[in-house]
């Protein structure tokens, strides 16, 4: 596994928001985590293996205890069987509390200047904000595989053409499958996010874009 320099949040972000029916909100979340995953899995950015549960009262927000719950090795995962693997990782003394955010975990590939597919654990974050009347889906990228520059200012044209194009993909398919408009996310210090990715900067007259290595 290699270890891509990463910068310590999200570089750039896209959100989603979806419409549920009262009483149903977790079984949508997990029929759309798995959605989300299969998108993911398609383009190698993710093949999902744990999920991360963070617990909530409702009118409180976050009691501070979350939960780490492992999918490997499971047959015939689905929405149901999450659900249940959820619940049952429920702090036993807090029954008032609801599975308040869920963030999927796994490991995906990126793609090198020689064409290599290299294996990076969490290549990229998603979570769903579970509230009583909607879920508020967001994914964002840490590295610098999705932008035109490195993070020293060096364009990387070989690793930007091999890797920006699937996500821009996963972006548009998630968009299909929760049926719902992508809203990119605010610019940082590092990137603009756009519908379909991250905007190439401006480059100074030297080739060159920002050197960002400082903010590592």
């Amino acid at each position: 596994m290699t270890q891509l320099l990463s910068a310590p949040s999200d570089i750039a972000s896209w959100d989603w928001y979806v419409d549920v029916e009262s009483g149903e909100v977790l079984n949508s979340a997990t029929s759309l985590a798995l959605s989300i995953s299969r998108v993911l899995d398609r383009q190698s950015l993710m093949e999902l293996s744990e999920i991360r549960v963070s617990w909530h009262r409702y009118g409180q927000g976050p009691i501070g205890f979350r939960s780490l719950v492992s999918l490997r090795g499971i047959q015939g995962l689905n929405a149901e069987v999450m659900t249940e693997r959820i619940m049952s990782s429920q702090p036993a003394g807090y029954p008032d509390t609801h599975a308040g955010q869920i963030e999927l975990l796994g490991s995906g590939y990126w793609i090198n200047a020689n064409g290599e597919r290299k294996r990076e654990e969490q290549l990229v974050d998603v979570s769903l904000l579970v509230t009583p009347d909607d879920i508020s889906v967001a994914l964002g990228v840490r590295h610098d595989i999705w932008m035109w520059f490195d993070f020293s200012g060096r364009p990387h044209e070989k690793i930007y053409n091999s890797n920006k194009p699937r996500l821009s993909e996963a972006l548009k398919e998630i968009s299909e499958v929760l049926k719902t408009e992508t809203i990119p996310g605010d610019p940082t210090y590092f990137a603009t996010p756009e519908e379909d990715g991250i905007a190439i900067p401006d480059t100074f007259p030297n080739g060159l874009g920002r050197d960002e290595i400082h903010m590592l």
